[in-house]
């Protein structure tokens, strides 16, 4: 039997990872590609779309809300990121928005809409079929936007409601509300607080924006071109907001760690100037403005997702002035090294993204307001890390001894569902083989730059 020396097997593992490292990683262009679009009618001035497993099959659904037509519509998903009509229920009073999750506790997926004209938000609950019946609508005057989450961790889904303030005759002119309705477990409601906002409120998002550990909220002011921020007290107790001037007219907001310091931080889209700004978190509530870049005509919403798995959260915007959606890729300091565009017809009103097919690659769904309906994007991301290769974890543009700290300190077992980039392997444990990776791509340049195989045209055209 031929026994190999255990020196010549080091060498001999150091080359075998030292091929796969440069075939796959270091030097491979990065393929942003989203062919597999498909629209599906869903009813008109369609401007709403969340996602949740609305029949039980396992298979995330998708639940749209069409403002001329005054209905929400589930779209049921076969498994494979293919789509149907499953069911629709009229809401009335033009719903602007839709967010699913659980809302009485009976492990099925519900639903809550914004309905602007009617002045409600109506609570949809899921007969366990994905078959909504609207049980409530809770009265709010002129509700722009709706956020879900646990505000009072306690386990139940609650939500954060922007609107007019009902007591001010001059409405849209005067400053905003936004009502904290806390959960009782069944989907009945109880109003925890009632924060002051600016004018026009238009988009909202929930974080932990303090680092507390519990969950706030952000909300755009479109007509006072400012931000609120409201931070939890505790048990879902907001009684402190804090207001940012952001430039004109802040149209839709997220949250996400988009520098990777442990704080998340705030992406806007602005309408008035086709912008995106990233405003760092200095921590301690106290925001700066990190970058700004160009988006394409009118921004209607972001969203904030890893697209290309490379543990840096990407920015994405829609355009109702025209059919793109943007990705701004993430270089993990919350700079935008490059943009892709990506075509979705008929004026992308929002855009989300979720795994659609199982796939482990996260997909982009937009609802479309020129002509009702909803696309899905099915995504065909190649490369495990589009913008640097994987070992240098430090991310100064080599690999060298900072990047073997990194392995040193991340030493041991990855969480299950998490991200853990120094997992190179990707075997869950943090350990020696990660650390051969290292070695292999030792002194190794890693700045490739992403490319766009085909479609759009060249970032920042308008």
């Amino acid at each position: 039997m031929l026994r190999i020396k255990p020196q010549l097997q080091f060498n001999l593992y150091i080359a075998f990872v030292a091929g796969i490292l440069h075939a796959t990683q270091l030097h491979g262009d990065c393929v942003w590609s989203f062919d597999q679009q498909m629209q599906y009618d869903t009813g008109e001035n369609t401007t709403g779309v969340d996602v949740g497993d609305f029949d039980g099959d396992g298979f995330p659904d998708l639940i749209v809300a069409n403002r001329e037509t005054n209905d929400v519509v589930v779209l049921r998903n076969d498994g494979l990121g293919n789509f149907s009509n499953h069911s629709s229920v009229f809401i009335g009073g033009i719903p602007r928005y839709v967010v699913a999750g659980d809302l009485d506790g009976d492990g099925d997926i519900d639903a809550a809409t914004p309905n602007w004209e009617s002045e409600t938000v109506s609570i949809l609950l899921n007969d366990g079929k994905g078959i909504l019946t609207v049980v409530a609508e809770l009265p709010f005057r002129r509700p722009s936007c709706i956020a879900i989450g646990d505000l009072d961790d306690d386990g139940d889904l609650d939500l954060v409601v922007p609107h007019w303030d009902p007591d001010a005759s001059s409405g849209g002119s005067s400053p905003g509300l936004t009502s904290v309705m806390l959960n009782n477990g069944d989907a009945t409601f109880v109003e925890s607080s009632l924060v002051t906002i600016g004018i026009q409120p238009r988009g909202v998002a929930i974080g932990d924006l303090d680092g507390d550990g519990d969950q706030d909220f952000v909300v755009n002011n479109l007509s006072s071109h400012s931000i609120t921020i409201a931070e939890n007290m505790g048990n879902g107790i907001f009684i402190e907001a804090i207001t940012f001037d952001v430039g004109e007219e802040p149209r839709y907001v997220a949250i996400g760690d988009l520098n990777q310091d442990g704080l998340n931080d705030i992406a806007i889209a602005h309408k008035r100037f086709d912008e995106m700004w990233i405003l760092n978190n200095d921590g301690g509530m106290f925001f700066s403005v990190a970058s700004v870049s160009d988006t394409y005509s009118n921004p209607h919403s972001i969203t904030i997702a890893d697209l290309n798995s490379d543990c840096k959260l990407d920015v994405i915007t829609s355009h109702v002035g025209g059919p793109w959606v943007y990705v701004f890729v993430n270089e993990g300091d919350s700079a935008v090294a490059s943009t892709i565009e990506i075509q979705s017809d008929n004026g992308p009103a929002h855009v989300i993204a979720s795994d659609l097919n199982g796939d482990d690659k996260i997909d982009l769904i937009t609802a479309n307001t020129n002509n009702g309906s909803v696309t899905v994007h099915l995504s065909e991301v190649e490369q495990v890390d589009c913008s640097t290769c994987i070992a240098d974890l430090s991310g100064n543009g080599v690999v060298e001894v900072m990047d073997i700290i990194a392995i040193i300190e991340d030493w041991g077992d990855c969480p299950a569902n998490s991200c853990c980039p120094s997992d190179l392997v990707v075997d869950g444990v943090v350990e020696v083989n990660d650390l051969l990776v290292i070695i292999a791509a030792w002194g190794t340049n890693c700045s490739p730059e992403p490319r766009l195989l085909s479609g759009p045209p060249s970032p920042g055209q308008k």
